[in-house]
C-alpha cells in the first residue's frame, strides 16, 4: 500500500464533529501524536486516514 501523506497546517485546528469511534489505546496515542505534529485536529486526522484506507478496501466472498 502507498504511504498516506498528511501535510502540516499552521493555523488553529478545526473542532470535532460527527459520531464516536472506539479505537485501541495504541491507535489513539498514534493519532494524538500525528495531530500534535501536524496541528490538525485528531478527528480530522482520523477521518482522513479512514477515507484513504476505505479506498483500498475490497470485499471478497468467502472461499469456505
Amino acid at each position: 500500500m502507498d504511504k498516506i501523506i498528511i501535510h502540516k497546517i499552521h493555523n488553529k485546528p478545526i473542532g470535532k464533529a460527527g459520531g464516536s469511534v472506539w479505537v485501541s489505546k495504541e491507535v489513539s496515542e498514534q493519532l494524538d501524536s500525528i495531530a500534535l505534529e501536524t496541528g490538525i485536529a485528531k478527528q480530522r486526522v482520523t477521518d482522513f486516514l479512514l477515507k484513504k484506507a476505505l479506498e483500498a478496501v475490497v470485499v471478497a466472498d468467502s472461499e469456505i
